[in-house]
């Protein structure tokens, strides 16, 4: 946006300059005032652009010379024009008295015509540089596009595979799990089988959380439905001496 705008104001300076010489020659050759009105305004902005130049410039050393060669330019082409206004005035319709007086017009001339095309190829030399640089930022730019669209599917797709092996891992472990209770299941069903086929009293003691399992021919032996019983072995202590 930068290098666009001082491209802009770069050309409408340009524009500005052939206007003052517009002005000014309008002026010479009719002697009309209104001329003079629009020869200083356009003055006065052909300044204040270029000075803008110079202020948006800073950014770049080199730029900002062209930017001050510029204003200076614009500076002494004003001051000549205005001089020419006024020695000139409604003359160029008009026979110029005297070699002297001729010379110096014709001089003039020749010196106004230096003026613009110095002005012409410092402007010239500012719009390419500024072109160069605006077509280095853009490239600049598209890169580091691409670089970020790079780096966010490198991203995601290491994202995707993270999301798939933690799901897998997880899936393994559940299955692993669901496989180990349904063997430890199947063990404690052989096993409850067993007792009950034996039609033998079995009891088991758990010391570490202090529970005791006893099988239903324990019951029966002692007369009890287990049915009727459930807790723990002081639960059953009292249950049977409330028997």
């Amino acid at each position: 946006i930068h290098s666009r705008n001082v491209i802009l104001l770069g050309e409408s300076t340009i524009g500005i300059f052939d206007g003052t010489l517009a002005q000014q020659r309008g002026f010479l050759l009719t002697g009309d005032e209104k001329f003079v009105a629009k020869f200083i305004a356009d003055k006065e902005n052909l300044l204040k652009a270029t000075q803008k130049l110079v202020d948006m410039t800073t950014d770049s050393e080199v730029q900002n010379e062209k930017a001050l060669k510029l204003k200076e330019i614009a500076q002494n082409y004003g001051d000549y024009l205005e001089y020419r206004k006024e020695q000139f005035a409604g003359t160029l319709g008009k026979n110029i008295k005297g070699s002297e007086q001729k010379d110096l017009f014709e001089t003039g001339i020749q010196k106004v015509e230096d003026l613009h095309d110095e002005f012409f190829r410092v402007a010239g030399n500012l719009l390419d540089e500024e072109n160069r640089l605006l077509q280095e930022r853009m490239n600049s730019e598209a890169e580091k596009r691409v670089q970020y669209n790079n780096n966010f599917i490198s991203s995601l797709i290491g994202a995707c595979v993270f999301i798939i092996l933690t799901n897998s891992v997880i899936f393994n472990m559940q299955r692993r799990h669901l496989s180990e209770n349904e063997r430890l299941q199947k063990i404690e069903d052989r096993y409850r089988v067993a007792v009950k086929a034996t039609n033998d009293g079995i009891f088991d003691w758990n010391v570490e959380n202090k529970e005791i399992f006893l099988s239903s021919q324990i019951f029966g032996m002692c007369g009890y439905d287990k049915a009727n019983y459930e807790g723990s072995l002081l639960g059953l202590t009292l249950y049977l001496k409330g028997k």
